[in-house]
């Protein structure tokens, strides 16, 4: 028995012997590379261990991660469109308005756009010097008033210089335009009947 196995060991060791060597030494040149990135890796470690501690401050902020790779291309984005803010009601109680070029102003009756109180008058007048080298503008968005054969109940008479308009019902002023800039607004109400009444803005402009 001892023989048949010394017999077989041999019979393997010149097995063994009788491998091509570039066979042999193939372990040996797969562990090469390994061997010679180990320096180098070990290298890197003290500085990886050193980043460690703000690696994991930062783990709070990973859902919010595609949030923070948006952030450069913010600048890309279109910004949005803003629309000018409409101008401002300036509200003229009766009386006598001297304007500049560019200036709106407002009138309309009482409790607009609630109706109207009866027994009224109320009486504007605008200027817009030099009164030649210029117009007013009368822009009417709302107007009813007691509708009458000649206007002769409620009524909103419109005078400027060589014209004379009376208005009521819902036949408006709205779309006038003075030859001067100047401009006499006169509204009265009788004790009957009411209506919602109105609201007119005036505008100063160059002459064309």
């Amino acid at each position: 028995h001892y023989c048949s196995s010394y017999h077989h060991y041999c019979s393997s060791y010149h097995h063994y012997c009788s491998l091509p060597p570039l066979l042999l030494l193939l372990p040996l040149l797969l562990l090469l590379p390994l061997l010679l990135l180990l320096p180098p890796l070990l290298l890197l470690l003290p500085p990886l261990l050193l980043l460690l501690p703000p690696l994991l401050l930062l783990l709070p902020l990973l859902p919010f991660l595609p949030l923070l790779l948006l952030l450069p291309l913010l600048p890309l984005l279109p910004l949005p469109t803003t629309t000018a803010a409409p101008p401002t009601l300036d509200l003229k109680d009766c009386g006598v308005y001297e304007m500049t070029a560019g200036q709106r102003m407002a009138i309309q009756s009482t409790n607009f756009p609630n109706p109207y109180k009866t027994n009224e008058r109320c009486q504007w007048e605008f200027s817009c010097p030099a009164e030649t080298n210029h117009i007013l503008e009368i822009k009417c968005p709302a107007f009813t008033l007691e509708s009458s054969i000649n206007c002769s109940k409620d009524r909103l008479i419109v005078t400027s210089r060589g014209k004379r308009d009376i208005k009521c019902g819902s036949d408006s002023p709205d779309g006038t335009v003075t030859r001067t800039g100047w401009a006499r607004f006169t509204y009265f109400s009788n004790g009957v009947i009411v209506s919602t009444g109105f609201r007119c803005y005036i505008w100063c402009k160059p002459k064309p």
